[in-house]
C-alpha cells in the first residue's frame, strides 16, 4: 500500500486571509478549498514525472477524443443544415436560374452535365446533335470501343506468339520424325 505525507501550512492561510479582507469585509476563500488546493498541490508535487507524463497522456487522449467528437458532431449538424436550406442561384443580372437545397443543385449540376446532348467528340452542344447521345451514353460508348481495340490487339498478340510456338513445335517434331524415319531406312538397309 502507498502512503502519502501531506503538510499543510495553515499559518499561510491565515496570513493569506487575512491579507485578503479588504475594507468592505470581503470573506477570503473557505478553509476548505485551501486544503483542497494544498492536497493537490503536494500531490502533484509528490507524482514523478513518469505518471506525470502518463496523466497527461491519458488526458490529452481523453480531451482530444471528447474534442474530436464535438467538433465533428457541430460539423455534421452544419453540414446537414447547409444540406437542407434552400439556395438561389442567380445570373448576372440577379434573376433567379436555380432555387432549392443543396442536393437538388447537385443532382441538377449531375443531369446538366453528364445528361446533356454532345457531339462525336464528346462535347456538349447547344440544340440539334448529330450523334443523338447524352455525355454518358457517348462516354460509355467510346470507353467500349476502347476496350474491343485492347481486347483486339491482346487477342492478336496471343494468336501470333501462339502460331509461332505451334509452327516451331511441329516443325521440330516433323524434323524429328525425319531423322528417326531416315534412321530407321538406314538400318534396314544395313541388314
Amino acid at each position: 500500500m502507498n502512503t502519502i505525507n501531506i503538510t499543510i501550512d495553515l499559518d499561510e492561510y491565515i496570513a493569506d486571509a487575512a491579507n485578503d479582507m479588504g475594507e468592505y469585509g470581503e470573506k477570503p476563500q473557505p478553509i476548505s478549498k485551501y486544503i483542497v488546493k494544498e492536497i493537490i498541490r503536494e500531490l502533484t508535487a509528490q507524482i514523478d514525472s513518469d505518471q506525470r507524463n502518463r496523466i497527461q497522456q491519458e488526458v490529452a487522449e481523453k480531451f482530444e477524443e471528447s474534442v474530436t467528437v464535438a467538433v465533428q458532431e457541430a460539423v455534421d449538424k452544419r453540414l446537414e443544415s447547409f444540406m437542407q436550406n434552400e439556395i438561389a442561384l442567380t445570373d448576372h443580372w440577379n434573376r433567379p436560374n436555380f432555387i432549392g437545397t443543396f442536393d437538388d443543385f447537385m443532382a441538377k449540376t449531375f443531369d446538366d452535365k453528364f445528361l446533356a446532348p454532345v457531339d462525336s467528340s464528346g462535347k456538349v452542344i447547344k440544340g440539334c446533335t448529330s450523334t443523338g447521345l447524352t455525355y454518358v451514353e457517348w462516354l460509355v460508348k467510346n470507353r467500349i470501343a476502347k476496350l474491343e481495340e485492347t481486347i483486339m490487339y491482346v487477342v492478336n498478340n496471343k494468336a501470333e506468339k501462339v502460331e509461332k510456338m505451334v509452327k516451331s513445335e511441329v516443325d521440330a517434331k516433323l524434323q524429328k520424325c525425319k531423322e528417326e524415319a531416315a534412321a530407321r531406312v538406314l538400318a534396314a538397309l544395313d541388314k
